[in-house]
C-alpha cells in the first residue's frame, strides 16, 4: 500500500467516523442508504459493515449507539483489498484567537516605486503574514503578534 493510498484511506476513515460515530445504531443503515453506500458481509443487529469510498468500515452497536471499529479494510481504485487492519481516528482541534499584527517594510524599495501608499501597505501586510515567508517585496518583516484578550505580545524573529 502506498502512502497516497493510506492517506486517502485515513481521510475516508475520519470522514466516516464524523458521520457514524455516536449516532443511534438504528440510524446507521438508513443514513448509509441515503448516502448511496453499500454494505459488506456483516449486516445485522449488532454490527454493520459499510463500504465508504476506499474503505470498508464497521459500525458496532454499543448500548444503542454506533461505535466505529478501528478495524478496516482498504481497497485500491480497482476494488482490490490492499490492507486489513486498524486505523485510528485522527482528531484535530481548532483554536481561534483574534490577533493584532505589527509589521514593517521599506517604502522606498525599488519594487514599490510608483505605487499608491494604501496598495503598498496592503501588499506588505499580505507578505508579512505568509507562512512561508517568501515575499516579492524584500524587507517586509513581521514584528509582533498580539492577543488583546490576554494582553499577550509575541515578538516574531523572522530575520533572514
Amino acid at each position: 500500500m502506498t502512502n497516497v493510498e493510506r492517506n486517502l484511506a485515513q481521510a475516508d476513515y475520519n470522514e466516516f467516523c464524523k458521520i457514524f460515530n455516536g449516532i443511534d445504531f438504528a440510524d446507521v443503515e438508513r443514513i448509509a442508504k441515503e448516502k448511496g453506500l453499500t454494505f459488506g458481509a456483516d449486516h445485522g443487529c449488532e454490527l454493520v459493515d459499510v463500504n465508504f469510498n476506499t474503505i470498508l468500515a464497521t459500525c458496532v452497536n454499543k448500548n444503542g449507539k454506533s461505535l466505529v471499529s478501528p478495524n478496516v479494510e482498504i481497497y485500491d481504485k480497482d476494488g482490490n483489498r490492499i490492507y486489513c487492519g486498524e486505523l485510528k481516528e485522527k482528531k484535530r482541534r481548532t483554536i481561534k484567537i483574534e490577533v493584532e499584527i505589527e509589521y514593517e517594510y521599506e517604502p522606498e524599495h525599488h519594487a514599490l516605486k510608483g505605487m499608491e501608499e494604501s496598495y503598498i501597505d496592503a501588499v506588505a501586510k499580505d507578505m508579512a503574514i505568509q507562512p512561508n515567508g517568501n515575499s516579492i517585496v524584500d524587507g517586509v518583516r513581521l514584528i509582533h503578534v498580539c492577543n488583546r484578550e490576554e494582553d499577550a505580545w509575541w515578538l516574531i524573529n523572522n530575520d533572514k
